[in-house]
């Protein structure tokens, strides 16, 4: 391998599904690329999937790291450091990549003088079978746009030396939902330039029991702690700059994907809906003024509305007739 490989691959794995884990390493088994390195950080898993990872060592180049439990943004901070690639990009132990297309945009990333270079990704069945069309919101890369649709940590490649100047990943030692926001959105602001690879890399493998999706609605309450950071770090230069975009990025997560998230569990919800909705009206009061309201409302549709219009019983309907149709 070079001394210096091009991106490094940060991997946390916490008692990931073996079979899930292997589509996932297949590629980096049944190809070898000295411009890229793997780095599997077990956040101290159990004793089956720890000797699962030690065997992948005799199969393919990677670094594996035993580490106690620290939570996924722990587990990925310590790969991020131990990493030697001038970009470092994230995968989860159940995704996938696309091969082809990762070696393709590894050449963009030679030749990128960007502190983030976005790309696309598409939604999967277990099975592989593509979901819906594929997604990136670094398709436009014109600076606040990019800002105000920004969320997954996955769905972009960061310089190294940036992301380390920037402080790292927002972490905090468990589930927090919101956390990769609330390391992306500073980062999106602050980065030199974004760059955009217009190619599919990542495969989200979507799986109705995954963590975020079982969290309680008091779980859930944990987007506000990501929000808080956000307002903590930016200054105030950069809140008056991009007011609007971090304002419509809390009311689209907490106002919208957060209120329609808590009515999963029926009206039995509205006490922490009641708390969302103070938390955002107390810190964006003109909120509904938002120039990216009514485009986004189009754009996603019913849901959206109803959300934004405060309809509680009408999601709660929605939502069950939701969970009763895909069988949660």
């Amino acid at each position: 391998m070079n001394a210096t490989p091009i991106l490094s691959i940060v991997m946390p794995v916490y008692n990931t599904d073996s079979e899930l884990f292997s589509k996932c390493v297949a590629p980096f088994i049944q190809n070898d690329s000295d411009r890229l390195e793997l780095i599997i950080v077990d956040d101290g898993s159990n004793s089956e999937t720890a000797a699962m990872l030690d065997e992948l060592r005799y199969r393919v180049p990677v670094t594996v790291m035993h580490e106690r439990n620290s939570g996924q943004n722990g587990a990925r901070e310590i790969g991020v450091n131990a990493a030697s690639g001038l970009y470092v990009g994230f995968l989860d132990s159940d995704d996938r990549v696309v091969w082809d297309n990762l070696n393709r945009t590894l050449d963009i990333l030679e030749k990128s003088s960007s502190d983030i270079v976005s790309f696309d990704a598409q939604r999967v069945s277990v099975d592989g079978q593509s979901l819906g069309q594929p997604f990136g919101f670094g398709r436009n890369t014109e600076r606040k746009r990019y800002i105000s649709s920004c969320a997954e940590l996955w769905l972009q490649f960061f310089r190294k030396s940036f992301l380390l100047e920037q402080g790292g990943l927002f972490r905090t030692g468990e589930v927090c939902v919101g956390e990769d926001l609330a390391t992306v959105l500073p980062m999106a602001i602050r980065a030199n330039s974004i760059e955009h690879a217009p190619f599919v890399i990542y495969q989200y493998v979507q799986q109705p029991d995954s963590v975020l999706h079982k969290s309680d609605g008091q779980s859930r309450m944990s987007i506000l702690r990501s929000f808080d950071h956000i307002l903590e770090v930016l200054t105030d230069t950069e809140l008056v700059t991009y007011h609007d975009e971090v304002e419509w990025q809390a009311v689209n997560h907490i106002l919208n994907y957060e209120t329609r998230a808590q009515f999963r569990n029926g009206l039995k919800a509205m006490a922490n809906v009641r708390k969302l909705w103070i938390w955002v009206e107390s810190r964006f009061p003109r909120w509904r003024e938002n120039p990216y309201i009514d485009s986004e409302k189009q754009r996603q549709g019913l849901p959206c509305r109803l959300a934004l219009g405060k309809h509680f019983i009408a999601i709660a309907f929605y939502q069950t007739v939701i969970r009763r149709i895909s069988g949660r």
